[in-house]
């Protein structure tokens, strides 16, 4: 479906010059697959800016991390929650956005150690600089 406007739940305060929360209701959204999709891409961004103080989460979700576009998107992630079959290109920069110690070599070792069943997935928090394999695996701090 299309992607509400974020001035549906917020309010423009004249004072602040910022837009304020309508209510206290704590709303998830998610963005599927946006790649081609440049006018939905520019309101996902919207939300990415403004919407953690207006009561959202957001969750995207796609193919490519390289295609996740705008960059503001990517920069603006606490976790990265990554499939098996990405490309090398692709842990690469998921690498350069996340603060570690870890060598392209090693991270795509443990990326491919840590998924080695079809439905694994490696969960990265950016804030804590910790990976998990699925959402009860052990915490790696890197």
């Amino acid at each position: 479906g299309d992607v509400p406007n974020i001035t549906e739940f917020s309010k423009f305060d004249e004072k602040t010059k910022k837009y304020k929360r309508i209510d206290n209701l704590q709303r998830l959204i998610v963005f599927d697959d946006l790649i081609n999709d440049k006018n939905a891409n520019k309101m996902a961004a919207e939300y990415y800016i403004r919407g953690r103080k207006l009561g959202f989460s957001m969750v995207y979700i796609g193919q490519s991390f390289f295609q996740i576009k705008p960059k503001m998107i990517r920069d603006n992630c606490q976790y990265f929650i990554l499939g098996r079959n990405l490309l090398n290109r692709d842990l690469k920069m998921i690498l350069s956005a996340f603060p570690s110690r870890l060598s392209l070599d090693e991270f795509a070792q443990l990326y491919n150690d840590l998924l080695d069943e079809p439905l694994d997935t490696l969960i990265i928090n950016i804030e804590k600089r910790n990976i998990r394999k699925n959402i009860t695996g052990e915490i790696i701090n890197v």
